[in-house]
């Protein structure tokens, strides 16, 4: 992947508790030119959210040990609605099934760089034209 520097820049906080693919989203993220907060499950980007008032997106795995990537995605945006959630996962069975509350961006595993790089992309437009 090719270094994509922006002048604006996002606050992303990622979410997931396998190691060897947080570090690979918070490489690709920093490569983007954003500013990038990791957490290991939901408790902790809960209390990461409380710190870092100005996150912009939650890129959050959804099958966690204790706090599923559901439930922070919900709690987080009754919290701070403004922020942009963008789920992961590989398991077909944890796709939505119903209303989550919010509307739902889902990345699948194994995801591509670009297909992140694109989603943040539209995210960083959006809120220069709001």
């Amino acid at each position: 992947m090719q270094e994509q520097v922006t002048s604006a820049r996002l606050t992303v906080l990622v979410v997931e508790d396998e190691a060897a693919i947080l570090e690979l989203a918070e490489e690709v993220i920093a490569l983007l030119g954003h500013k990038v907060l990791c957490a290991r499950n939901g408790d902790e980007a809960l209390a990461m959210l409380r710190r870092e008032a100005a996150v912009d997106v939650l890129f959050t795995d959804i099958r966690m040990p204790g706090m599923d990537g559901w439930e922070l995605g919900r709690t987080a945006n009754l919290a701070y609605p403004g922020i942009k959630v963008i789920y992961t996962t590989g398991f077909c069975d944890s796709l939505p099934s119903g209303d989550q509350g919010h509307a739902v961006t889902l990345l699948r595993k194994p995801w591509r760089a670009s297909d992140l790089a694109n989603l943040l992309q539209r995210i960083l437009e959006n809120q220069c034209r709001a």
